[in-house]
């Protein structure tokens, strides 16, 4: 999956498109495994979507829900959701943290989000309180 990862960011990184990944595929990144890691998630800028959804060569229609919107793809087998959030920068994204896979930097939404927005029952959150104790 780091191999997928890694070739994705490198994919986004060629064609200048700002990226940061989401969701369970962030906590992946940052150390946090649990049972049902079976995407990728991604966001882009709002205003790239498109551009992005062409780059892909347009795999599944763009789902507009409103505030955000998605498009999924497969490589290697594996769904890959894209995402994008109405007036999000990622490039200002407070909780857009960079990591170091391997000689790459990827960017993944922090365990700080997380642990501040995911539900109080979630099962990931004492894996994510583990990480983030560790960390200090």
């Amino acid at each position: 999956m780091k191999e997928l990862i890694k070739s994705l960011a490198k994919e986004f990184d060629e064609a200048g498109i700002p990226f940061s990944f989401d969701a369970g595929t962030a906590l992946f990144l940052q150390g946090v495994e649990y049972d049902g890691m079976d995407d990728i998630d991604i966001s882009v800028p709002w205003a790239l979507l498109q551009r992005v959804h062409q780059l892909l060569d347009g795999p599944t229609p763009i789902d507009d829900r409103g505030g955000w919107a998605k498009f999924r793809f497969e490589r290697e087998g594996i769904p890959v959701d894209i995402l994008s959030y109405k007036g999000t920068d990622l490039a200002t994204d407070p909780d857009r943290v960079a990591l170091q896979l391997g000689a790459r930097t990827v960017y993944a939404k922090s365990l700080a989000f997380f642990q501040r927005n995911l539900p109080p029952d979630d099962p990931r959150r004492p894996a994510i309180a583990e990480r983030l104790a560790n960390r200090h």
